[in-house]
Protein backbone atom coordinates (compact mmCIF):
# COMPACT_ATOMS: atom_id res chain seq x y z
CA UNK A 1 0.00 0.00 0.00
CA UNK A 2 0.91 3.63 -0.31
CA UNK A 3 3.40 4.89 2.24
CA UNK A 4 1.46 6.69 4.96
CA UNK A 5 4.25 9.27 5.30
CA UNK A 6 4.35 10.06 1.56
CA UNK A 7 0.56 10.25 1.36
CA UNK A 8 0.39 12.47 4.45
CA UNK A 9 3.04 14.84 3.09
CA UNK A 10 1.25 15.12 -0.25
CA UNK A 11 -2.13 15.75 1.41
CA UNK A 12 -0.65 18.29 3.81
CA UNK A 13 1.13 20.14 1.01
CA UNK A 14 -1.98 20.27 -1.14
CA UNK A 15 -4.09 21.33 1.86
CA UNK A 16 -1.69 24.15 2.69
CA UNK A 17 -1.74 25.34 -0.91
CA UNK A 18 -5.56 25.30 -0.91
CA UNK A 19 -5.63 27.15 2.42
CA UNK A 20 -3.23 29.79 1.14
CA UNK A 21 -5.30 30.33 -1.98
CA UNK A 22 -8.63 30.51 -0.16
CA UNK A 23 -7.25 33.05 2.30
CA UNK A 24 -6.13 35.33 -0.54
CA UNK A 25 -9.69 36.33 -1.39
CA UNK A 26 -8.58 37.23 -4.91
CA UNK A 27 -7.37 40.67 -3.75
CA UNK A 28 -3.68 39.93 -3.51
CA UNK A 29 -1.30 40.57 -6.39
CA UNK A 30 -0.25 37.57 -8.47
CA UNK A 31 2.72 35.72 -6.98
CA UNK A 32 5.01 36.83 -9.79
CA UNK A 33 4.63 40.53 -8.88
CA UNK A 34 4.66 40.35 -5.07
CA UNK A 35 7.58 41.96 -3.29
CA UNK A 36 9.65 39.88 -0.92
CA UNK A 37 9.33 41.01 2.72
CA UNK A 38 12.61 42.43 4.06
CA UNK A 39 11.87 41.58 7.71
CA UNK A 40 12.74 37.90 7.19
CA UNK A 41 15.65 36.79 9.38
CA UNK A 42 18.80 35.16 7.99
CA UNK A 43 17.94 31.85 9.67
CA UNK A 44 14.51 31.85 8.00
CA UNK A 45 16.12 32.56 4.64
CA UNK A 46 18.55 29.68 5.15
CA UNK A 47 15.69 27.29 5.92
CA UNK A 48 13.67 28.28 2.85
CA UNK A 49 13.96 25.92 -0.13
CA UNK A 50 16.72 27.33 -2.32
CA UNK A 51 15.66 25.48 -5.42
CA UNK A 52 12.32 27.19 -5.99
CA UNK A 53 12.54 28.08 -9.66
CA UNK A 54 9.37 29.94 -10.56
CA UNK A 55 6.18 31.32 -9.12
CA UNK A 56 3.65 32.74 -11.56
CA UNK A 57 -0.05 33.14 -11.82
CA UNK A 58 -2.96 35.25 -12.90
CA UNK A 59 -5.29 36.86 -10.36
CA UNK A 60 -6.84 34.02 -8.32
CA UNK A 61 -4.36 31.32 -9.33
CA UNK A 62 -0.95 30.11 -8.22
CA UNK A 63 1.56 28.11 -10.26
CA UNK A 64 4.80 27.08 -8.66
CA UNK A 65 7.65 24.78 -9.71
CA UNK A 66 11.09 23.92 -8.49
CA UNK A 67 12.89 21.28 -6.50
CA UNK A 68 12.41 19.92 -3.01
CA UNK A 69 15.35 20.12 -0.60
CA UNK A 70 16.25 16.52 -1.53
CA UNK A 71 16.40 17.37 -5.25
CA UNK A 72 13.02 16.10 -6.44
CA UNK A 73 11.33 18.23 -9.08
CA UNK A 74 7.80 19.43 -8.32
CA UNK A 75 5.01 21.48 -9.80
CA UNK A 76 1.97 22.84 -8.00
CA UNK A 77 -1.05 24.68 -9.33
CA UNK A 78 -4.17 26.07 -7.67
CA UNK A 79 -7.00 27.96 -9.29
CA UNK A 80 -7.47 28.96 -12.88
CA UNK A 81 -7.34 26.24 -15.52
CA UNK A 82 -5.56 23.46 -13.64
CA UNK A 83 -3.62 21.03 -15.83
CA UNK A 84 -3.66 17.40 -14.77
CA UNK A 85 -0.24 16.09 -13.67
CA UNK A 86 1.59 14.12 -16.37
CA UNK A 87 2.15 11.23 -13.92
CA UNK A 88 -1.61 10.79 -13.37
CA UNK A 89 -2.39 7.44 -15.05
CA UNK A 90 -4.42 7.86 -18.23
CA UNK A 91 -6.51 4.79 -17.35
CA UNK A 92 -7.63 6.25 -14.02
CA UNK A 93 -11.30 7.16 -14.49
CA UNK A 94 -12.17 10.80 -13.93
CA UNK A 95 -15.63 11.77 -12.73
CA UNK A 96 -17.65 13.42 -15.54
CA UNK A 97 -17.96 17.19 -15.26
CA UNK A 98 -15.69 17.36 -12.21
CA UNK A 99 -13.49 20.46 -12.39
CA UNK A 100 -9.86 20.27 -11.22
CA UNK A 101 -8.94 23.09 -8.83
CA UNK A 102 -5.55 21.98 -7.47
CA UNK A 103 -2.69 19.73 -8.58
CA UNK A 104 0.69 18.79 -7.19
CA UNK A 105 3.29 16.57 -8.83
CA UNK A 106 6.51 15.40 -7.21
CA UNK A 107 8.45 12.88 -9.30
CA UNK A 108 6.02 10.02 -9.97
CA UNK A 109 3.48 11.06 -7.33
CA UNK A 110 0.44 13.05 -8.45
CA UNK A 111 -2.08 14.72 -6.17
CA UNK A 112 -5.10 16.32 -7.78
CA UNK A 113 -8.36 17.68 -6.37
CA UNK A 114 -11.64 18.20 -8.22
CA UNK A 115 -15.00 19.74 -7.36
CA UNK A 116 -18.36 18.46 -8.55
CA UNK A 117 -21.93 19.66 -8.13
CA UNK A 118 -23.03 16.03 -7.73
CA UNK A 119 -23.56 14.45 -4.32
CA UNK A 120 -20.64 12.48 -2.86
CA UNK A 121 -22.78 9.33 -2.89
CA UNK A 122 -23.06 9.51 -6.72
CA UNK A 123 -19.31 10.08 -7.06
CA UNK A 124 -18.60 7.13 -4.74
CA UNK A 125 -20.89 4.83 -6.78
CA UNK A 126 -19.14 5.94 -9.99
CA UNK A 127 -15.67 5.06 -8.67
CA UNK A 128 -16.81 1.81 -7.05
CA UNK A 129 -17.94 0.72 -10.53
CA UNK A 130 -15.45 2.41 -12.88
CA UNK A 131 -12.19 1.61 -11.08
CA UNK A 132 -12.62 -2.19 -11.47
CA UNK A 133 -13.90 -1.72 -15.04
CA UNK A 134 -10.65 0.12 -15.80
CA UNK A 135 -8.54 -2.71 -14.37
CA UNK A 136 -7.90 -1.17 -10.95
CA UNK A 137 -8.18 -3.47 -7.91
CA UNK A 138 -10.07 -1.93 -5.01
CA UNK A 139 -7.91 -2.83 -2.01
CA UNK A 140 -9.87 -1.03 0.71
CA UNK A 141 -12.96 1.13 1.15
CA UNK A 142 -13.81 3.24 4.20
CA UNK A 143 -17.14 5.03 4.62
CA UNK A 144 -17.06 7.74 7.29
CA UNK A 145 -20.35 9.34 6.32
CA UNK A 146 -19.41 12.71 4.79
CA UNK A 147 -16.02 11.31 3.71
CA UNK A 148 -15.36 8.13 1.80
CA UNK A 149 -11.93 6.70 0.96
CA UNK A 150 -11.09 4.13 -1.71
CA UNK A 151 -7.60 2.61 -1.97
CA UNK A 152 -6.85 0.96 -5.30
CA UNK A 153 -3.90 -0.50 -7.18
CA UNK A 154 -3.00 -1.50 -10.70
CA UNK A 155 0.36 -2.80 -11.83
CA UNK A 156 2.99 -0.56 -10.28
CA UNK A 157 0.53 2.20 -9.35
CA UNK A 158 -1.25 2.84 -6.05
CA UNK A 159 -4.10 5.31 -5.69
CA UNK A 160 -6.00 6.72 -2.77
CA UNK A 161 -9.24 8.50 -3.56
CA UNK A 162 -11.07 10.65 -1.03
CA UNK A 163 -14.62 11.82 -1.71
CA UNK A 164 -16.03 14.47 0.61
CA UNK A 165 -19.43 16.07 0.92
CA UNK A 166 -19.36 19.86 0.52
CA UNK A 167 -22.06 22.52 0.74
CA UNK A 168 -22.22 22.64 -3.07
CA UNK A 169 -21.76 18.96 -3.93
CA UNK A 170 -18.52 17.05 -3.48
CA UNK A 171 -14.74 17.27 -3.46
CA UNK A 172 -12.72 14.47 -5.06
CA UNK A 173 -9.01 14.10 -4.26
CA UNK A 174 -6.52 11.60 -5.69
CA UNK A 175 -3.04 10.68 -4.57
CA UNK A 176 -1.43 8.36 -7.12
CA UNK A 177 2.13 7.08 -7.02
CA UNK A 178 4.35 4.42 -8.48
CA UNK A 179 4.88 1.53 -6.10
CA UNK A 180 8.46 1.45 -5.14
Amino acid sequence: MMSIQRASIACLTLGLLVLCTSSCGGKEEPAATREKPEAQSTSQKEKAPEAAKSATGEQGEIRYSGETTDGNAFTAQIGGEVALPSSLPSDLPLYPNAVPYAALEVNETATVSFESWDPASDVYKFYSQKLPESGWNIDNEVDMGARKVISASKGGQEAELTIETTDDGSRISFIVQSAG
